[in-house]
């Protein structure tokens, strides 16, 4: 099994491409050995349930997986076994709301898209502060992108709510202030999963053929030479542009705290 797989659809495959390098600096800077990303994400385009965190395994890490649907704990299962991390790995079938651990359990704890789709953020955000020795990361869909307007309007006319969520939380602002009345401290925030290519499924016809020619390209490539492919598609990602507008170009925004230690 790859971790890559492009039936996910190209947008999701460069998220996951992004975050795993984000994942890997946090590896480098923190002696991360526990990992609890709760609720783990799950969306139906993901082919394979609960594996973003499979990066910190990797790096020798032990991961703690939850979710409150316990059909995405038993797809979770399957694809840690056949990537033979099965060992590594941790299934709680909760709620996140209420998290089920004790107190400064884990070393990082963290989401993304989970915030703005929760039904208590403010309180999933104290779970996840009170479970955390050292690091919370959250990472949230970005209002700010060029292409919420479109996708807004889209959800009125339709008169359904946006499946990503509330707009409020898709924003790091009240994350941040969330965080910092909890006792933790900020230490980086920004911008996340910049590709060139608007957000929030604007250009879903376009996505879709891109999404089939992907996946006839992605085929007998290994994790590796996709990840070099992938590197291609980040001039905005890791270039020189202003913040301001890598701001309007990015799929998601986060937000990573620490907590005083003792």
């Amino acid at each position: 099994m790859q971790l890559y797989d492009f039936t996910e659809g190209l947008g999701s495959v460069y998220g996951r491409y992004v975050r795993n390098r984000y994942g890997e600096q946090l590896g480098d800077r923190y002696p991360i050995r526990s990992v609890l990303e709760a609720p783990c994400n799950a969306e139906s385009y993901f082919a394979s349930a609960g594996t973003q965190s499979v990066i910190f395994a990797r790096r020798g890490g032990h991961v703690t997986v939850l979710h409150h649907d316990a059909r995405v704990l038993d797809k979770t299962r399957d694809a840690w076994r056949a990537l033979g991390l099965l060992d590594r790995l941790e299934l709680v079938h909760s709620a996140a709301e209420t998290l089920p651990f004790n107190d400064a359990q884990f070393d990082l704890v963290w989401n993304f898209d989970s915030i703005p789709t929760a039904s208590n953020a403010s309180r999933l955000i104290t779970e996840m502060v009170r479970t955390a020795r050292q690091l919370v990361w959250i990472i949230v869909p970005n209002r700010r992108n060029y292409g919420y307007p479109i996708h807004a309007l889209a959800c009125r006319l339709r008169g359904e709510p946006s499946p990503w969520g509330l707009r409020r939380w898709m924003d790091i602002a009240p994350i941040r202030r969330r965080l910092e009345a909890l006792g933790c401290k900020t230490v980086d925030a920004g911008p996340i999963d910049a590709p060139p290519w608007p957000g929030f499924d604007v250009l879903n016809l376009i996505g879709r053929v891109a999404r089939k020619k992907a996946g006839q390209r992605a085929d007998g490539r290994t994790d590796a030479e996709i990840e070099r492919a992938l590197h291609r598609l980040t001039f905005i990602e890791y270039g020189r542009l202003p913040t301001a507008v890598k701001t309007c170009l990015a799929h998601q925004a986060y937000v990573l705290a620490e907590k005083p230690i003792g």
